[in-house]
């Protein structure tokens, strides 16, 4: 375990250290090619092969995918199919090994500046608010989610917890709730089913009132609708992706 934990803060520092990110400009879009997707990326892991099947779906503003790739050309591979599909891609590559590279991509539907994440870093840690605003408004996170979130003190050191991010673990602030904790104080009615899609189609921390919970759950609805229209008319079945992002959740105690 410490070893694990050596090697995941390894690969986090390393997102510190991009300067610049290549940019692919978003190519006349294709039609959506869910088939390649669900096929020739194996490597894309679970939860990030989720949110660019929501991001395909038009379900998503923008998303960000980091994690190992096995080389640099397997990077770029994937890189240049989001631009087939029409979205605007920056690739920042924090770490590269012989045997895996580390990157983080962002993807977005919109025309954002090229250099938009030149320096990103640097305002992260100069000017926190406006860099997480900058941020949720490039995902697409509902303006109230984005006010409660830069709204209290301490963000500085609360948000470099990634795996709050990810797990839905409370960040013990009053006036932002992950999906989990929003589940528990507003959600006491809903089936295993809408916890299952809260839980694993919301990626945002939200306001902390049942006003931003309940759009919550109409997103995670739309969402998996999506998927499931996708699966029933098309015969391309993406479910498995949130049953096994549901596993990892269950395994960190959620």
């Amino acid at each position: 375990m410490k070893d694990e934990l050596q090697e995941i803060g390894k690969l986090w520092g390393s997102l510190d250290d991009i300067e610049n990110y290549s940019y692919r400009k978003g190519q006349q879009k294709e039609p959506e090619n869910f088939q390649r997707l669900k096929q020739d990326f194996s490597e894309v892991e679970d939860l990030n092969k989720l949110k660019t099947l929501l991001l395909m779906l038009g379900e998503k503003k923008g998303t960000e995918v980091t994690q190992k790739f096995e080389s640099r050309e397997s990077l770029e591979e994937f890189t240049e199919f989001l631009s087939e599909q029409g979205f605007y891609v920056w690739t920042g590559i924090g770490l590269e090994e012989d045997t895996f590279v580390y990157a983080e991509v962002f993807v977005n539907h919109e025309a954002y500046p090229e250099d938009f994440f030149d320096k990103y870093q640097d305002m992260r840690e100069k000017k926190p608010e406006k860099y997480h605003r900058r941020m949720g408004e490039f995902f697409g996170y509902p303006e109230d989610c984005i006010t409660a979130f830069i709204s209290k003190p301490s963000l500085k050191e609360r948000i470099r917890n990634f795996i709050a991010r990810y797990t839905s673990l409370s960040m013990k602030r009053s006036s932002i709730a992950g999906p989990e904790e929003a589940i528990k104080k507003y959600g006491g009615d809903l089936s295993s089913g809408q916890k299952r899609d809260f839980r694993t189609l919301i990626f945002y921390m939200l306001a902390d009132n049942e006003e931003s919970f309940d759009q919550a759950l109409k997103t995670a609805e739309a969402r998996r609708e999506s998927i499931e229209k996708l699966r029933d008319e098309e015969g391309l079945d993406f479910t498995y992706l949130q049953e096994n992002y549901l596993e990892m959740l269950d395994s960190f105690g959620n």
